[in-house]
């Protein structure tokens, strides 16, 4: 996975709340800024131990140690590495003319401008 990857940028700008809802992670209850219940790796559980940060888009488990961005969720929910988990929450990764990119870089632009709007 290359610096060059717009996906990774892509990724980011995706509402970490947005990628809960996408994986069906159950059982997470919002506290502030914070969803907050089990871990979703099998065999920790628990019932507060795991935490979604929806303004800084970063998880956390206190327990197993779990933490990181949308992709690194993806990776624990449904065990796949980080290009599977890319590529799940963005599709492949295309080839792209100049244009396309900047495009691309625009749309992920709006998605963060949208995601700090939401978060104020």
């Amino acid at each position: 996975m290359g610096q060059d990857d717009i996906r990774l940028k892509e990724a980011h700008a995706k509402p970490i709340a947005d990628v809960v809802a996408l994986l069906h992670v159950d059982g997470l209850k919002r506290t502030g800024a914070e969803l907050v219940g089990p871990c979703p790796r099998p065999g920790c559980g628990g019932n507060d131990r795991f935490s979604v940060n929806t303004r800084k888009n970063v998880f956390n488990c206190r327990i197993c140690g779990a933490a990181g961005d949308q992709v690194a969720l993806v990776q624990l929910v449904l065990g796949m590495s980080f290009p599977d988990a890319l590529g799940w929450l963005c599709g492949p990764k295309p080839e792209l003319t100049a244009a396309e990119k900047a495009q691309r870089e625009k749309a992920a632009q709006e998605n963060a401008k949208r995601r700090a709007f939401e978060d104020n």
